[in-house]
């Protein structure tokens, strides 16, 4: 005969139900707020490395591209001191993935400022992104009770990106360079009629960009397609940029996939309105998260606040820079910097080192494009006894048109 337990025994034969808690404010999901801060410290500080390892040029200071300190008075550290302060960062990240412990998390901060003030070229957007997402870890976080208004700073600062990245792609530039990259070297299109014709769906990628972030807004099952959106988008950049498309600056592989992970952990399933105010500490971080990623880069429209900063990426608006030194003086140069040469059919009387094929040679991230980080590099050139007239230091506006461009020499640096 079939026999039923008592109704108390029985409740463990019901499956859980998957409550909502306003205060965790999660739906849907086993994940509470704070599992999901704790998938996403091991996320960054594991992505973060991943990084340093495609990029680790960019982290020692001996090489042939300059450092290039954010604080003019800033000593450079020798050598040693250098690769002492990466080691002992690099172990601190992989600790992390096993402990979690508040100093530790802090030691990653410091470490980190120390290197980013080293050089200015390490600033790159996943570097920034990543410093954004360590801070909390190691000021405020203390585990339990803090998980919604940390979630919040987050979210915040990944709907900025998109939303930028995409209002940045909004200009010709971006339709005639990577836009034009994607659809004859990816999808090998080379008829000219084409490719004219295709220029018009070039703005559907910042339309989608720009429509994740404002869809993040939206309640739970909007929010879950941007998600997906979001992380074909990712996924799409990785091909692309992949020896199957145009094998292009690896060293964003991993921050495409933190990207991916970020968003699906933030957003996917997560219910309740983005708060952009909460309680205790977290006002501050708040406003700091809208800051930095909501209003600081509206002045980069103005070239008060820089490029990668303002997640202006992938858009043919910064500038290109070039260092010109006449034939007479180019044994002066270093001769590691002539596979960084720019082609120009017919060019005479001289040689041009494209800086940003400089730097993607070396360490494996693109130049930080600013004025003043020219400047800063024109300084060894400088030094190196060149005749006035010729060593010329180049800025130029995309696209390539005549006048539109600035000319430095070392009386002006």
């Amino acid at each position: 005969m079939l026999t039923f337990p008592s109704l108390q025994q029985g409740l463990h034969w019901l499956p859980k139900q998957k409550v909502f808690d306003p205060n965790r404010r999660i739906i849907h999901s086993q994940l509470t707020g704070e599992e999901r801060l704790i998938y996403v410290r091991k996320a960054v500080n594991f992505f973060f490395l991943a990084g340093i390892g495609f990029s680790i040029n960019l982290w020692i200071s001996d090489r042939s591209f300059p450092l290039l300190p954010v604080l003019p008075f800033l000593p450079a550290s020798a050598h040693s001191i250098n690769y002492a302060l990466l080691l002992l960062l690099v172990i601190l990240l992989i600790s992390s993935l096993f402990f979690s412990k508040k100093t530790i998390d802090i030691l990653i901060i410091l470490l980190a400022l120390i290197l980013l003030l080293q050089d200015q070229n390490r600033w790159q957007p996943w570097v920034y992104i990543y410093f954004l997402f360590l801070l909390p870890f190691g000021l405020w976080w203390k585990g339990r009770g803090t998980g919604p208004p940390m979630i919040s700073y987050f979210q915040i600062i990944l709907i900025g990106i998109y939303a930028w990245s995409g209002v940045h792609k909004l200009n010709p530039n971006f339709i005639n360079t990577t836009f034009h990259e994607i659809i004859t070297q990816f999808f090998w299109f080379k008829d000219v009629h084409w490719i004219s014709t295709l220029n018009l769906f070039g703005y559907a990628i910042p339309g989608i960009e720009i429509g994740i972030a404002m869809t993040l807004f939206l309640p739970t099952s909007f929010r879950n397609l941007a998600v997906y959106v979001a992380i074909l988008t990712h996924i799409f950049i990785l091909f692309f940029l992949s020896p199957l498309g145009i094998d292009s600056n690896s060293v964003v592989y991993p921050w495409n996939l933190a990207m991916i992970t970020l968003v699906f952990l933030l957003f996917h399933n997560v219910s309740g309105p983005i708060a952009l105010w909460g309680g205790g500490p977290f006002p501050i971080l708040h406003a700091a998260g809208i800051l930095l990623t909501w209003i600081l880069p509206v002045l980069n429209f103005w070239g008060y606040w820089d490029n990668y900063l303002s997640f202006n990426l992938y858009s043919g608006k910064p500038h290109a820079f070039y260092i010109a030194v006449a034939d007479n003086e180019l044994s002066k140069i270093d001769r590691r910097l002539s596979e960084s040469f720019l082609t120009i059919k017919g060019m005479r009387g001289g040689k041009i080192i494209d800086v940003n094929k400089w730097a993607m040679n070396e360490l494996n991230v693109p130049f930080y494009p600013e004025t003043r980080t020219l400047k800063k590099i024109a300084a060894p050139f400088c030094k190196l006894g060149i005749a006035e007239g010729q060593l010329y230091f180049l800025e130029f506006e995309l696209p390539f048109r005549k006048g539109k461009f600035l000319r430095f020499s070392c009386q002006d640096i």
